[in-house]
Protein backbone atom coordinates (compact mmCIF):
# COMPACT_ATOMS: atom_id res chain seq x y z
CA UNK A 1 0.00 0.00 0.00
CA UNK A 2 3.15 2.28 1.33
CA UNK A 3 4.05 1.69 -2.67
CA UNK A 4 1.33 3.14 -3.83
CA UNK A 5 1.08 6.01 -2.06
CA UNK A 6 -1.73 4.77 -0.26
CA UNK A 7 -1.98 6.49 3.38
CA UNK A 8 -6.11 6.45 4.38
CA UNK A 9 -7.69 3.06 5.41
CA UNK A 10 -10.89 2.32 6.21
CA UNK A 11 -11.77 -1.60 8.02
CA UNK A 12 -15.11 -3.07 7.97
CA UNK A 13 -15.37 -6.49 10.14
CA UNK A 14 -18.05 -8.23 11.51
CA UNK A 15 -18.42 -7.72 15.17
CA UNK A 16 -17.05 -11.67 15.79
CA UNK A 17 -14.30 -13.04 18.13
CA UNK A 18 -12.71 -14.07 15.46
CA UNK A 19 -12.45 -10.89 14.52
CA UNK A 20 -11.54 -9.05 17.17
CA UNK A 21 -7.64 -9.65 17.66
CA UNK A 22 -6.95 -9.63 14.29
CA UNK A 23 -8.59 -6.21 14.02
CA UNK A 24 -6.65 -4.85 17.02
CA UNK A 25 -3.24 -5.86 15.48
CA UNK A 26 -3.97 -4.95 12.17
CA UNK A 27 -5.00 -1.60 13.03
CA UNK A 28 -1.92 -1.41 15.33
CA UNK A 29 0.34 -1.90 12.16
CA UNK A 30 -1.72 0.61 9.88
CA UNK A 31 -0.37 3.31 12.59
CA UNK A 32 3.12 1.85 12.57
CA UNK A 33 3.63 2.49 9.07
CA UNK A 34 1.67 5.53 8.93
CA UNK A 35 -1.36 4.64 7.69
CA UNK A 36 -4.17 7.10 8.75
CA UNK A 37 -6.98 4.79 9.90
CA UNK A 38 -9.97 7.07 8.26
CA UNK A 39 -12.88 4.92 9.52
CA UNK A 40 -13.42 1.57 11.56
CA UNK A 41 -16.89 0.02 11.94
CA UNK A 42 -17.57 -3.62 13.60
CA UNK A 43 -21.28 -4.74 12.25
CA UNK A 44 -23.29 -6.77 13.40
CA UNK A 45 -23.17 -10.00 11.40
CA UNK A 46 -27.30 -9.62 10.96
CA UNK A 47 -26.89 -5.98 9.42
CA UNK A 48 -29.71 -4.88 7.44
CA UNK A 49 -29.16 -3.55 3.97
CA UNK A 50 -30.02 -0.18 5.77
CA UNK A 51 -27.52 -0.54 8.49
CA UNK A 52 -24.64 -0.82 6.01
CA UNK A 53 -25.77 1.59 3.97
CA UNK A 54 -25.55 4.26 7.05
CA UNK A 55 -21.78 2.69 7.75
CA UNK A 56 -20.72 3.34 4.13
CA UNK A 57 -21.99 7.05 3.96
CA UNK A 58 -19.85 7.39 6.77
CA UNK A 59 -17.21 5.75 5.58
CA UNK A 60 -17.45 7.78 2.13
CA UNK A 61 -17.56 11.04 4.05
CA UNK A 62 -14.32 10.30 5.58
CA UNK A 63 -12.26 10.27 2.29
CA UNK A 64 -11.09 6.82 2.42
CA UNK A 65 -10.72 4.77 -0.74
CA UNK A 66 -9.15 2.10 0.61
CA UNK A 67 -11.45 -0.71 2.51
CA UNK A 68 -10.56 -3.76 4.33
CA UNK A 69 -13.31 -5.49 5.04
CA UNK A 70 -12.97 -9.20 6.83
CA UNK A 71 -16.76 -10.31 6.67
CA UNK A 72 -18.68 -13.38 5.84
CA UNK A 73 -20.65 -13.94 2.72
CA UNK A 74 -23.84 -12.50 3.41
CA UNK A 75 -22.87 -9.60 5.24
CA UNK A 76 -20.19 -9.11 2.08
CA UNK A 77 -22.84 -9.13 -0.51
CA UNK A 78 -25.05 -6.81 1.57
CA UNK A 79 -22.35 -4.26 1.77
CA UNK A 80 -21.07 -4.62 -1.64
CA UNK A 81 -24.60 -4.25 -3.13
CA UNK A 82 -25.05 -1.41 -0.92
CA UNK A 83 -21.73 -0.19 -2.56
CA UNK A 84 -22.69 -0.60 -5.95
CA UNK A 85 -25.58 1.91 -5.33
CA UNK A 86 -23.15 4.61 -3.47
CA UNK A 87 -20.80 4.18 -6.20
CA UNK A 88 -17.72 2.64 -4.39
CA UNK A 89 -16.46 0.16 -5.93
CA UNK A 90 -13.62 0.10 -8.21
CA UNK A 91 -15.04 1.65 -10.84
CA UNK A 92 -14.75 4.83 -8.80
CA UNK A 93 -11.63 4.39 -7.44
CA UNK A 94 -12.17 2.28 -4.16
CA UNK A 95 -10.11 -0.93 -3.59
CA UNK A 96 -11.39 -3.74 -1.49
CA UNK A 97 -9.77 -6.15 0.39
CA UNK A 98 -11.51 -8.95 1.04
CA UNK A 99 -11.14 -12.41 2.58
CA UNK A 100 -9.35 -15.12 -0.33
CA UNK A 101 -11.93 -17.38 1.04
CA UNK A 102 -15.06 -15.77 0.71
CA UNK A 103 -17.77 -17.21 -1.79
CA UNK A 104 -18.35 -15.80 -5.23
CA UNK A 105 -21.30 -17.41 -5.63
CA UNK A 106 -22.52 -13.69 -7.24
CA UNK A 107 -25.98 -15.38 -7.78
CA UNK A 108 -26.44 -16.29 -4.60
CA UNK A 109 -25.45 -12.75 -3.10
CA UNK A 110 -28.14 -11.58 -5.80
CA UNK A 111 -30.56 -13.97 -3.43
CA UNK A 112 -29.04 -12.71 0.06
CA UNK A 113 -29.69 -8.92 -1.47
CA UNK A 114 -33.70 -9.81 -2.87
CA UNK A 115 -32.04 -9.09 -6.17
CA UNK A 116 -31.76 -5.96 -5.34
CA UNK A 117 -28.03 -5.67 -7.18
CA UNK A 118 -27.07 -8.55 -10.33
CA UNK A 119 -24.53 -10.92 -10.81
CA UNK A 120 -22.97 -9.10 -13.15
CA UNK A 121 -22.75 -5.79 -10.58
CA UNK A 122 -21.56 -8.21 -8.39
CA UNK A 123 -19.04 -9.31 -10.24
CA UNK A 124 -17.97 -6.14 -11.75
CA UNK A 125 -17.74 -4.45 -8.61
CA UNK A 126 -15.38 -6.84 -6.77
CA UNK A 127 -12.82 -7.20 -9.82
CA UNK A 128 -9.91 -6.11 -9.08
CA UNK A 129 -10.13 -6.42 -5.71
CA UNK A 130 -7.48 -7.25 -3.19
Amino acid sequence: MQRLGWTRVSTLTEDTQQYTGYLSRMENKLRLYNFTLAFSRKVPHDVTATEMREHLVKLKEAYSRIIIAELQSDTAAITICEAIKLGMTQTENYVWFLPSWLSKDFKMWGIKVNNKCSTEQFRNAIEGHL
